[in-house]
């Protein structure tokens, strides 16, 4: 709170002590301490410090992404016949993780910097194209391999 130059004959701001009666536990954030901090005789700060919720993004973001990344994994076993449900399989992955991401990162403060939960998210998008390109690739090496075969003639 700054008193306002027009004011400032008027005020006298002196530290006191704040009380937060408000709910200790939100969605995704926990009030963890308040604090009136005295600036100068015109400055005072209410400094309220948030904690966040761990298992709300464990149960929110970090499960569900880590289950769509293994499902997207597990496709790289699967017989090279299934060439069309494991393509789809990935696509869907990278839509939903693409969608994860987006909701995630509007929830979350603005920085300048990459949070762990952005790093963790661009690694769900990219892990389901690195397994469509690999699964394209076999496929692909698979019937050269295979047209190149019928064609060579072993002959006496």
């Amino acid at each position: 709170m700054k008193v306002p130059q027009s004011m400032e004959a008027f005020v006298d701001l002196s530290a006191g002590g704040v009380v937060y009666e408000g709910p200790r536990s939100m969605v995704q954030f926990e009030v963890e301490s308040t604090e009136m901090i005295f600036k100068d005789s015109h400055f005072l700060v209410v400094e309220i410090v948030l904690k966040r919720m761990l298992k709300y993004h464990l149960a929110a973001t970090y499960v569900p992404s880590a289950l769509l990344i293994m499902v997207t994994t597990i496709t790289l076993f699967v017989d090279e016949k299934h060439y069309g449900s494991t393509i789809m399989v990935h696509l869907t992955t990278m839509l939903v993780m693409f969608t994860l991401y987006q909701s995630v990162s509007d929830s979350m403060p603005k920085t300048a910097y990459l949070k762990f939960i952005d790093i963790w998210l661009l690694y769900g998008i990219i892990v389901p194209f690195v397994t469509f390109i690999v699964e394209t690739m076999l496929i692909l090496l698979a019937s050269n391999l295979s047209s190149n075969v019928s064609t060579i003639s072993f002959g006496k």
